[in-house]
């Protein structure tokens, strides 16, 4: 499985048509605050090349993911983060099975 793309991507090279709208917005809005300085940029959303999220147990004991869902983030978050719940506390159970 290839790497997701990191969350700290940022992309600067966005058209200004997608940017001065939400600059007229603030002006119009929030007439005090200084929109003549801006630097438009995106947080780019990370998934894996084959576009699904990467849920479950990591190789390394206690090592948990919930990464990669991309655009569909808030749309899966609450589904996929149950998921890793489950599968934590599947663990927990485990190990207190093993230490009794």
């Amino acid at each position: 499985m290839s790497p997701a793309r990191p969350s700290s991507t940022a992309y600067r090279d966005i058209r200004d048509d997608r940017v001065r709208p939400l600059v007229d917005w603030t002006r119009t809005l929030f007439p005090d605050v200084d929109t003549n300085r801006v630097v438009p940029w995106a947080g780019l959303r990370p998934m894996m090349p084959n576009m699904m999220p990467r849920v479950g147990k990591g190789r390394q004991p206690g090592v948990f993911y919930n990464t990669g869902h991309g655009h569909l983030g808030w749309t899966l978050s609450a589904a996929t983060a149950q998921m890793v719940a489950e599968t934590i506390a599947g663990d927990f159970r485990t190990d207190a099975a093993i230490a009794a």
